[in-house]
């Protein structure tokens, strides 16, 4: 267990600003969707498509400089690929109707919600407090994607509200994680102190 728990934050815990980084990112896109409801689609499917493609660098980098150290660094990889290539798809094709965008949207943020769900019970498995904020994040954020999905024709307010509402939530949530993963670091520091020190 100790092993594992080890393999899984050793190097990860230096990118944790990563985290932290993303989850601004997406609060100020959420918010900017909710003061900005009458924004054009175009602007709105640029701002998606640079906001998403950066967000899945973002990714892609954090799990690829630590897929030695981290058992699910898979799922962070793709859920980074599928950013960058949802990002590529609405620059390419800025003129994508509104009825499609929920689609992109709400698959990504159901496969990101995944993904953090299956990070929050893992930190359950290593006894971190509070872990149960983030299921509870993590589910919402869910339902959130799926209603996008199911609800492909409502309204552009109600896009805007459930993509605005979304996106700050997944930015709570990478703030959060980033602030377990630094408390980690601190832990890890410590716990190698103390072994040193034994030596």
């Amino acid at each position: 267990m100790a092993r594992t728990f080890f393999k899984t934050v050793k190097n990860s815990i230096k990118n944790w600003y990563l985290a932290l980084i993303a989850g601004i990112l997406f609060i100020i896109l959420g918010i900017w969707v909710l003061v900005t409801p009458a924004a054009s689609y175009v602007t709105l499917s640029v701002l998606f498509s640079v906001s998403f493609f950066v967000i899945g660098l973002i990714d892609i980098i954090f799990s690829i400089s630590n897929k030695d150290e981290m058992d699910g660094w898979g799922w962070s990889l793709a859920s980074g690929i599928l950013g960058v290539i949802l990002g590529l798809i609405l620059m390419v094709y800025p003129e994508i109707s509104m009825t499609t965008l929920p689609f992109f949207v709400g698959f990504l943020i159901i496969f990101r919600s995944i993904y953090l769900i299956g990070f929050s019970i893992e930190l359950r498995q290593y006894n971190i407090k509070n872990w149960g904020y983030l299921l509870t994040l993590s589910i919402i954020i869910l339902i959130l994607g799926i209603l996008l999905v199911l609800n492909p024709m409502a309204s552009a307010l109600a896009l805007v509200v459930f993509t605005g509402v979304g996106f700050i939530i997944i930015g709570i949530h990478a703030i959060y994680v980033s602030i377990k993963l630094k408390q980690l670091k601190n832990k890890v520091e410590k716990v190698k102190k103390n072994i040193t020190d034994n030596i």
